[in-house]
């Protein structure tokens, strides 16, 4: 059987289906080519630089809280070891007094503070880098002696006490009537 010639349009139509078959339309994929998944080295380097520049801002901000915290420690210490001295003075009902010399602080009952032999009752001695300053509030003469004294009632002299260590430094009155501290100064480095 023969087929009966096509007419004009036929021809038209089967030559658009020709041509739409060959022609392949551009895709997304063909136009940008699927790359393998993963990250290449230039997003992993900014993105390690980032994480430097996050922790070198955070590490100083780290160091500040612990600094805070070994100084909070050096203050709390000497506080412990001057309401230790109060209450002994109570519990004992007599006048100790705390003697500053050059690497400790030593505890004495009133009239042998001067003596040489004295036994201390209780000794403080700082670290290394420590430094503890004695200014007593209520002295009338220009350089007092470093003695802090603590009556039998539970009352002692007014003064101020300073520190300055590798942590900071910090500075404290001390009440007459209630021997409670007050910070005046708290520096951590």
């Amino acid at each position: 059987m023969t087929q009966p010639p096509a007419t004009a349009f036929e021809k038209y139509r089967k030559r658009r289906i020709v041509l739409f078959t060959r022609i392949r339309r551009p895709t997304l994929s063909s136009v940008f080519p699927q790359r393998q998944r993963g990250f290449t080295l230039l997003e992993l380097v900014v993105v390690i630089a980032l994480i430097m520049l996050l922790l070198a801002l955070a590490v100083p901000a780290v160091d500040g809280i612990f600094a805070s915290g070994k100084l909070q420690k050096t203050l709390d210490t000497f506080d412990e070891f001057v309401t230790g001295v109060r209450e002994q003075a109570v519990s004992e009902q007599r006048t100790l007094i705390i003697v500053w010399k050059k690497k400790e602080m030593v505890v004495l009952p009133d009239g042998l503070v001067n003596d040489p032999d004295a036994e201390p009752l209780k000794t403080f001695t700082p670290g290394d880098a420590q430094t503890y300053n004695f200014f007593p509030k209520a002295s009338l003469e220009k350089n007092p002696a470093a003695e802090w004294t603590f009556w039998a009632n539970g009352t002692c002299e007014p003064a101020e006490v300073s520190y300055a260590g590798d942590s900071g430094t910090w500075t404290v009155s001390y009440s007459a009537l209630a021997g409670r501290r007050r910070i005046l100064s708290f520096l951590a480095k």
